[in-house]
């Protein structure tokens, strides 16, 4: 199982920690027969595209070109079998990011967020730090987080007003606290 290995690569490389984490990824690739490394919580290739920037941090243009054109054929693949999902778009994000690329970081985020993305750890991403206080970044964070307080409330007016099993399960008062019906 890679998963714990893939698990610590990405907690060193969101750390800022890229060398110790390049040469876990490394030992990744070295496994895969496509040379992508794939995320196997969200089918992803992030990995490989932490690569790709700790590669352009580093100086090596030719070895993070080298990673994005993994994942972009990686990427063609599972557009031809119809298997793209929103962690796709994200990574795409982070390759067009290492490319400087500002314009189709953006479009390709969005993309992610139409086709169902929802997770604010992305805006932490170093690879699209460069862009950190860009008006279009922070309108994106901003809808995504826009997005995850009203699927908030949603389960909350669920949870506390429309529970489906309550004989099974009732949630804590103190959950339901200020949660007004909606009826």
């Amino acid at each position: 199982n890679s998963a714990p290995t893939i698990d610590l690569a990405d907690a060193l490389h969101l750390a800022g920690r890229f060398q110790e984490s390049q040469q876990l990824y490394a030992q990744m690739q070295k496994l895969s027969p496509s040379g992508v490394i794939v995320d196997t919580r969200d089918s992803s290739a992030r990995p490989t595209l932490r690569m790709a920037y700790a590669y352009k941090l580093a100086g090596d243009d030719a070895a993070a070109a080298h990673e994005i054109d993994i994942h972009r054929q990686d990427l063609e693949k599972r557009r031809q079998v119809g298997l793209l999902y929103a962690t796709d778009y994200v990574a795409e994000a982070m390759a067009r990011s290492v490319e400087g690329k500002a314009d189709g970081t953006f479009e390709a985020i969005r993309s992610a967020i139409e086709a169902g993305f929802r997770d604010d750890a992305l805006f932490r991403e170093p690879s699209l730090q460069w862009l950190a206080e860009h008006p279009e970044l922070l309108a994106l964070k901003a809808e995504v987080g826009q997005l995850l307080a009203a699927e908030h409330a949603e389960v909350l007016q669920l949870i506390c007003h429309d529970n489906p099993i309550p004989d099974i399960w009732q949630p804590l008062n103190e959950t339901c606290a200020g949660v007004a019906s909606g009826s």
